[in-house]
């Protein structure tokens, strides 16, 4: 299963220079004034655009962000966040990534939209979407409004079954952790304020990093109880905690979709983000998975204390070193998008596993969960 990783960077360094300098002159600031961003997207998709830019977030002289499924943003509606952005703000960016180009609620959102493109006085609106098919509906209605849409492709192929499926991750990974990685180069990059001439360079040395990965991973494996906790998460008896702090909150959530995903072919689906209003307390028989940059999180320390005292197994993904075996330690640049891709590793080391036991792994099974999910 090599390829997986290798097919998230090629996909990152196959796309167009031209569409990505648009992007990043967008996000570009000026020399005075701020830059409102507004991020929508749907699922894994979104939680990798909210993890890519988070960058950007402390930049509170230049950025003000919002992504459109949180409880505090700058108005009722995305529409009125932008009129109330665009107060304050000389230049405004809608970001909008989903891998089919079909996902319904940011398309309603372009749709209101155009109400806000129409008025007078209004501060510019830059649109950019990240697709793998730019004349889906999305790409059509970015097009039409005079935006900018970013090819990223995704999964090859649908058909195959358990371990060919699992080679190039689950349902469309390879497009969702691409996704993040782009973003996440990219923010660096105005965070260290790369000039647009400069970036395309930045950008093709940095997004390198991502094949780096699997040596890093088979470290962390063969030195750590991760094959335990492989065999945990395959016990339709054993519930599923995770959490972390800021953005690293965003990475638990991101896992915990597909998880869902993958353990409901085992008739499981108790897989909690703790602070989330489905989750039930910790109990015995659970498995509780920390991450945490600093490993010292407050909250992240709070449950693993809480998971030992009755007996539940904890473990931690850490940008920080550490001897124990619980502890999964990446390194520590690039954290985040590395743990987001750890996350889909183990998902498919999990699925592997699933399928010895004879558990078959299959693109329209998993589908027709993550379309339930949804009208859940």
């Amino acid at each position: 299963m090599d390829g997986f990783i290798e097919k998230i960077y090629e996909n990152c360094r196959k796309i167009d220079e031209k569409e990505l300098l648009v992007l990043y002159d967008h996000l570009y600031p000026e020399e005075e004034g701020k830059i409102g961003v507004g991020i929508d997207g749907e699922g894994r998709s979104y939680q990798s655009a909210i993890i890519g830019t988070s960058e950007l977030t402390p930049l509170l002289e230049k950025y003000l962000i919002f992504g459109t499924h949180e409880s505090h943003t700058f108005g009722g509606t995305v529409a009125e966040s932008f009129r109330n952005l665009g107060k304050v703000c000389n230049k405004l960016e809608f970001l909008l990534c989903s891998g089919s180009g079909k996902s319904e609620v940011p398309l309603m959102n372009l749709e209101e939209l155009n109400n806000y493109v129409s008025e007078k006085n209004k501060a510019p609106i830059n649109l950019d979407l990240i697709t793998s098919y730019p004349d889906s509906p999305i790409g059509r209605k970015v097009r039409e409004l005079e935006g900018n849409v970013i090819k990223l492709e995704g999964r090859e192929n649908n058909n195959e079954k358990n371990e060919k499926y699992l080679g190039q991750g689950i349902l469309n990974d390879i497009f969702e952790l691409g996704v993040l990685w782009v973003l996440y180069i990219t923010s660096e990059a105005l965070g260290r304020k790369v000039s647009p001439d400069d970036f395309p360079e930045y950008f093709n040395e940095n997004i390198r990093h991502i094949k780096n990965l699997k040596d890093e991973f088979k470290r962390v494996k063969k030195d750590s109880g991760y094959e335990e906790l492989i065999e945990g998460l395959s016990d339709p008896n054993i519930s599923l905690f995770s959490c972390g702090q800021g953005v690293s909150h965003n990475v638990a959530k991101q896992f915990n979709i597909r998880v869902n995903h993958v353990r409901q072919l085992i008739g499981c689906k108790n897989n909690f983000v703790i602070g989330e209003s489905n989750c039930i307390p910790i109990h015995e028989n659970s498995i509780f998975l920390g991450i945490s940059k600093s490993g010292t999180s407050p909250k992240v320390r709070k449950y693993i204390k809480e998971a030992e005292k009755i007996g539940a197994k904890s473990y931690l993904i850490t940008g920080a070193e550490s001897r124990d075996e619980k502890t999964f330690s990446l390194a520590t640049w690039l954290f985040y998008p590395a743990a987001a891709v750890f996350c889909s590793e183990m998902l498919r080391d999990l699925g592997e596993l699933l399928v010895e036991k004879g558990i078959e792994i299959d693109e329209n099974i998993l589908r027709s969960i993550h379309v339930r999910d949804k009208i859940e």
